[in-house]
Order: C-alpha cells, then structure tokens, then sequence
C-alpha cells in the first residue's frame, strides 16, 4: 500500500469512526494499530502511524472532554493579595513644634576677660553663650541629671544663669573654657567640693593650690587624661566663676588659669552686681 492509498484508508476510518461514535471502541484502534502496522513493515522508515494516533486522538479527546465533571477538578488555591498603601502629601506627620532653649533668669553683667586679654586666643563666633543649664565648670565635668543623689533633673530653681566663653589659638593647640554661673543659694558651690548633682568632674582631680593659700572659696584641679591641663574655680557670692585651660605646658596652662579668673572675679567686683556680694 502506497502513501496515497493509505491516505485514503486514515479517511474512510476516520468517517466511519464518526458514524459509529463512542462505539467504535476497540474495533476503531484495531483496524488504525493494522492498517499502520502494515504501511510501516512495507515502507520502512516512515512514521505514519503517527497519523492513525492523530486520528484517534481527533476521536477520543472529545469523549474524555465530555466525561470531565467539575467536580473532578483540583480547587483554585486561594489568591492573597498584599494592600498597598498610597501616600499623599497629607498622610506626612506634622512637624513638632521644637522645645524652647531655657533662657537665663538673671542678667548677667559683662564680666569675660576682654579679646585682647586672651593674648593669641579669639572667642568663638558662638561666645558669649547663655545658657542656665550649662555645666558650672565647662570642660572639665560631665553632667547626667540620672545621678542617685541628684533631683531628677536640672533645676533651673537654682541655677538662675550661665554665661560661657570659649576661646581657641588658630592651630587649635591651646584653649579656655570661662564660665559664670549663678545660683540662687550655696548649693552649687558644695556640690562642687563634694563632686555630687547632676555634673561630676571628669578626666581631673584635685591638686593643691598653687599659690599659697586660696583667696576664700577657691578649687584647684588638674587633668588626668589631657596633658596640660588646669582648672581652678572661685566663688563670689552666689556666682561661680571657674577658667579650664590646655596649654603647652602645666606651668603654662596653670599661669593662664589664674590670671583669667582673676580678671572675671576683679570684673564681678567692679561691678557692684548685688549676686557678687550676696551670699
């Protein structure tokens, strides 16, 4: 049997296998299986029974089509869906109204050493700062208001003012740290000596003063981390004046400290500023 004649043969197959329908069965796939078989042991090398598969499929995928239930059917998994949110410019957060910087609750008189008193020192562009809460020694203690034996925080009560001035050489390699502080009683001046309240010393220790006796309440440390370092306090009636010099030299740096301090407490006295005399 040549190509065409089997072509002619899938045909009649075909045809006939629509007559009969479904019940065709097995007689159907017999007579495709033979004729196949016998083209291909004639023409070997051709893969025409292909074709009788092709024709059976034609037949068969519609039966098996129409036996299929719903039923059958394996569900749909669930289909989850991440929201998405859409911002506008309405959904930003409203910015927060900034806390107020405490002010002094007295004025202070001009009393830092002039610019030319400072010698190759200028002032920062930011001196003289106020500021009540400020360390009463700058530079030379650490403040943290958490302390046990502290109130739980700043009491601007009794630190009324602060006033400070911040002075460097242009390489940086000297500084002082002046500071005014007034107090409405004597307690900022013995928490200085007991080293208690919310501000500690830090990286000093007490050293004897250096000249003689102290002029009446006085302090004198030195630093124990910065080479160099001097710090010496005095107290004029309920202000605080404390100078923390870096220097070159200890001898240096505590010469400067003591002339500077002594320019503040000889300004406060000049003055006639009642917080300089009232203790």
């Amino acid at each position: 049997m040549d190509d065409d004649q089997l072509r002619s043969r899938l045909r009649e197959l075909a045809v006939l296998a629509e007559q009969d329908g479904p019940a065709a069965g097995d007689d159907f796939f017999d007579r495709i299986i033979d004729t196949s078989v016998v083209a291909r042991r004639r023409r070997a090398g051709r893969v025409t029974v292909l074709m009788g598969v092709a024709v059976a499929g034609a037949v068969l995928v519609p039966q098996l089509w129409s036996a299929w239930t719903p039923e059958r059917a394996l569900p749909a998994a669930p289909r989850t869906t991440t929201p998405v949110t859409h911002y506008t410019w309405t959904d930003w957060p409203t910015p927060t109204t900034p806390t107020p910087t405490p002010s002094n609750a007295v004025a202070v008189p001009d009393v830092l050493p002039d610019p030319a008193q400072l010698g190759d020192l200028d002032y920062s562009e930011e001196s003289p700062v106020e500021y009540p809460l400020s360390a009463p020694v700058f530079g030379a203690q650490s403040c943290d208001p958490t302390q046990a034996d502290s109130p739980p925080g700043p009491d601007a009560t009794h630190q009324l003012a602060t006033v400070l001035g911040s002075a460097w050489t242009a390489d940086q390699s000297r500084s002082v740290n002046i500071t005014v502080s007034v107090w409405s009683d004597g307690r900022g001046w013995q928490q200085l000596v007991d080293d208690t309240g919310p501000c500690r010393w830090a990286r000093v220790a007490p050293a004897p003063w250096p000249e003689g006796a102290p002029p009446g309440d006085a302090l004198y440390l030195e630093g124990t981390y910065n080479a160099h370092q001097s710090v010496v306090v005095r107290r004029v009636g309920r202000v605080i004046v404390s100078v923390v010099t870096l220097d070159v030299s200890d001898a240096r740096a505590r010469t400067e400290a003591l002339r500077l301090v002594g320019i503040v407490v000889a300004n406060l006295e000049e003055s006639g500023w009642s917080w300089a005399s009232d203790r």
